[in-house]
């Protein structure tokens, strides 16, 4: 075999052993899920996790913070062969933004455009590669469970017939809840004069905000200086 598709063959194969991870065995295969994913955007230093095309929102919510704080009180373990596959999936999908004589163009116009260095890419990859188990619980405990606090922002679009369902079980969870229609989302979240509920009212809550997420603390030597 050329060595360029024995590589390609190898990269394939660490992204289905990175897809076949807790996520995809817990969520998609038993259909509570098509799609799922977990998105940083370092400009808006936002962290978003997503279900697409859930037929049960509520459990898969559920099964997601389930798998998440298994990992976060240690009841779980990551396998080096798991976070492995993971990092080389990841290392092609960067691999893979500079395929072509365009695209690597473009990178590089990127990379200087937000003042990263002409060589960041090869940088990245080598921080990657160093990444460890304890350096993924850490960034775990610290951000990831704090998506599933009552206090996170959690936006459920839905067929009118499963809405008072799903309202219930967030209000059960402590968190504020609002309804708004399909024609009345710009009012809400568009435009300058829209509203969004930063607080519970009293009584809303069974959790103080950001108790959930505090359950789970780091304890390495970064979070604890």
């Amino acid at each position: 075999m050329h060595p360029l598709p024995r590589a390609l063959a190898g990269a394939s194969r660490a992204r289905h052993r990175a897809r076949a991870g807790d996520f995809w065995v817990k969520l998609r295969g038993p259909g509570l899920t098509y799609s799922y994913g977990l998105r940083n955007n370092s400009d808006s230093r936002r962290l978003r996790f997503s279900l697409f095309k859930a037929t049960d929102a509520v459990s898969c919510f559920a099964a997601a913070r389930e798998i998440v704080v298994g990992y976060a009180s240690g009841q779980s373990q990551i396998a080096e062969i798991e976070l492995d596959g993971a990092k080389s999936a990841l290392a092609y999908s960067i691999i893979e933004g500079t395929a072509t004589k365009l695209d690597a163009a473009s990178a590089a116009w990127e990379c200087g455009f937000h003042e990263k260095g002409v060589d960041y890419t090869r940088w990245l990859l080598a921080q990657v590669a160093a990444v460890t188990v304890d350096d993924v619980l850490h960034a775990l405990r610290k951000y990831i469970v704090a998506l599933f606090d009552p206090i996170a922002n959690v936006v459920f679009t839905c067929p009118t017939s499963k809405q008072a369902s799903i309202c219930a079980a967030l209000a059960e969870r402590g968190a504020e809840v609002r309804a708004i229609a399909e024609d009345g989302l710009c009012a809400h979240f568009g435009g300058s004069e829209a509203v969004i509920p930063t607080a519970p009212p009293p009584g809303a809550s069974r959790l103080l905000p950001g108790d959930f997420a505090s359950q789970f603390k780091c304890g390495c030597p970064k979070c604890v200086r």
